[in-house]
């Protein structure tokens, strides 16, 4: 499902707009299940990457403020800029999240909070990902980290 673009989304800068690549999603949908309805809440340009047999939403809603009636599970690639209120707010739904963010991420504390007390599996990318237009790889390597989906591993190195 698409919606037409508005002014309000999550984005608190430039630098938190970038697409994923097909890649990373359909590395992704190796483990989790095809047949939810995903939402996939942060708009960029509209274009979303997600294979062609997913089911979706994904409209240019404000993320904090905004939640679909109908979806099963989030999966997107968020603002990094706000990682921890995103991380925050995808625990309060209570649904099955994965997000594509910084293989650092997994340092901060809300994310040793997280993996306490949930079922997390982090997916590691062979190689790093190239977002949207850019002319070049970013330095730093991204991962999914995975909440709610009990995939039985904790760590998948693909």
């Amino acid at each position: 499902m698409r919606a037409g673009k508005n002014t309000t989304n999550a984005r608190v800068s430039r630098s938190d707009d970038y697409r994923s690549p097909r890649e990373a999603f359909d590395l992704l949908f190796n483990y989790v299940p095809r047949d939810k309805l995903v939402w996939a809440p942060f708009y960029f340009d509209g274009v979303l990457n997600m294979p062609d047999d997913i089911k979706y939403i994904h409209s240019n809603n404000d993320f904090f403020l905004y939640e679909p009636d109908n979806f099963e599970i989030l999966i997107d690639n968020p603002p990094y800029s706000v990682k921890q209120k995103v991380f925050d707010r995808c625990e309060q739904f209570g649904k099955p999240y994965a997000l594509l963010v910084p293989f650092d991420t997994l340092e901060r504390q809300y994310m040793a909070d997280i993996m306490k007390t949930k079922d997390v599996t982090i997916i590691i990318p062979k190689k790093r990902y190239k977002f949207n237009e850019m002319s070049f790889t970013p330095a730093f390597k991204t991962i999914w980290i995975c909440v709610g989906f009990n995939l039985g591993r904790e760590i998948i190195h693909e």
